[in-house]
């Protein structure tokens, strides 16, 4: 990007379980790793279900949280413009530990630590 190194990995989580069950199923789950030249590393775990959005990131440098903080309101609008919402935002520092779980009522998912998670083959 404008001549500069960037690093970019897109994880596509599917529920192989209920996959059956929910064919027209609307819902999944993303996991975005961004490194930046100018904002450094950014990790970002998205899970939508139904028309409502979940997001947790995790991020190397606290200006850029800053940053993504102050910004939030253009991630609305833009989720907004594709009849989506945004329900939640958290923020960790990207050595701090914390797990995929879902928003979705009464579906138990094995927490995942994203310090053990690699999905490289």
């Amino acid at each position: 990007i404008n001549e500069n190194k960037t690093n970019a990995d897109l994880f596509i989580f599917k529920d192989k379980k209920n996959n059956n069950k929910n064919k027209n199923s609307n819902n999944g789950s993303a996991l975005l790793s961004l490194n930046l030249t100018n904002l450094g590393l950014i990790e970002t775990y998205i899970n939508k279900i139904n028309n409502d959005i979940y997001c947790q990131f995790r991020i190397k440098n606290q200006n850029t949280a800053k940053f993504i903080k102050n910004n939030l309101n253009l991630l609305i609008y833009y989720l907004k413009e594709k009849n989506l919402n945004l329900k939640e935002a958290n923020f960790k520092h990207i050595d701090e530990k914390f797990s995929i779980i879902s928003k979705e009522p009464n579906k138990n998912l094995d927490k995942i630590d994203f310090k053990s998670f690699n999905a490289q083959a």
